[in-house]
């Protein structure tokens, strides 16, 4: 049975991503530099902590996940028309791997959340066929990944193509989503939960190496402080998951994925309206964003009907 409330606060992960990229983008010409650091308080972390709660339900297959990368890899396609680069960026999105996309740059600088949020998945799946006899495997990954950055460790090496303080870091939200829905109606899991937020915010340390809050500094690579600050969104969803609901949000929430994907193509076309905007920073802002949502809507709905239906035939795979 589909959880409505976890498709609610994926649906505000998805608005959120829509709004750090116009913030970010093309917002770095006129947003000041205080809005993008707020902005990054609702990221992606909060996709993969969901990820491990929908693992948790079985909502996840190879086969799901194959489609996943092969979708990608058509958006790659049609992008790569723009710039002459189509069957080289199909080929490599369907191997994960990087590409470049000069005239939708934000697309290119987004698709490395697939690559990411496959291998986790694929990852914990392997472990939970070799060691389904083991109960609560994801403690012991949770407590791993967060000892990688408790101890600082640092290993010159990838995972599946993933470099290992992105693995340890999406693997931590992952699992503890998981610990989170199977052990949620518990009341001591919530003041186990809040204990572990406040300890590691009290622990981070929250200036870089220029004495300022730049949150966009410990994110790539992440960090231990860009686990702790963005615990706060996971603490805002743990608390208040009895009590939401939106049918937009929801339906928002169902498309996540695709409003991740379109969303590459949509904040990369503000910066083509963006110069042309006359206005004082935080209309533009209004105006770009609206924009950004409504484009990428419009987009999600020729994606889910031009695309999907042909790539579920294909694959044999309904859903998202």
């Amino acid at each position: 049975m589909r959880d409505d409330k976890l498709d609610f606060f994926k649906g505000i992960a998805a608005i959120s991503v829509l709004y750090i990229h116009t913030v970010f983008w093309s917002g770095g010409a006129y947003v000041p530099d205080f809005m993008r650091q707020l902005s990054l308080f609702i990221d992606v972390p909060i996709f993969f902590f969901i990820g491990g709660a929908l693992f948790f339900q079985n909502k996840v297959s190879l086969s799901s996940l194959f489609k996943l990368i092969l979708l990608s890899a058509v958006f790659g396609f049609f992008i790569g028309l723009l710039d002459g680069h189509a069957f080289t960026n199909f080929i490599a999105l369907m191997f994960m791997n990087q590409i470049a996309a000069i005239s939708l740059p934000v697309f290119a600088g987004s698709v490395w959340f697939i690559s990411v949020f496959v291998v986790i998945n694929i990852f914990c799946l392997m472990l939970k066929n070799l060691y389904a006899n083991i109960p609560s495997f994801e403690i012991i990954l949770f407590c791993v990944s967060l000892l990688y950055f408790v101890f600082d460790v640092q290993l010159n090496f990838a995972f599946l193509g993933v470099n290992m303080q992105f693995f340890f870091c999406y693997l931590f939200f992952f699992n503890l989503g998981i610990c989170w829905y199977k052990n949620k109606s518990l009341p001591m899991f919530k003041g186990m939960f809040f204990l572990l937020v406040l300890s590691l915010l009290i622990s981070a340390d929250p200036y870089n190496d220029q004495n300022k809050f730049v949150l966009q500094d410990f994110k790539f690579p992440p960090t231990y402080e860009y686990i702790a600050f963005s615990m706060l969104s996971i603490a805002v969803i743990v608390s208040s998951y009895q009590f939401v609901h939106s049918r937009v949000l929801e339906q928002i929430g169902r498309d996540s994925l695709y409003y991740y994907l379109c969303q590459g193509i949509t904040s990369s076309l503000i910066y083509y309206l963006m110069p042309h905007l006359d206005l004082f920073w935080l209309p533009k802002l209004m105006v770009l964003f609206l924009f950004n949502v409504i484009t990428c809507f419009i987009l999600v709905e020729l994606t889910k009907r031009l695309i999907m239906r042909p790539l579920n035939s294909i694959t044999g795979v309904q859903g998202r």
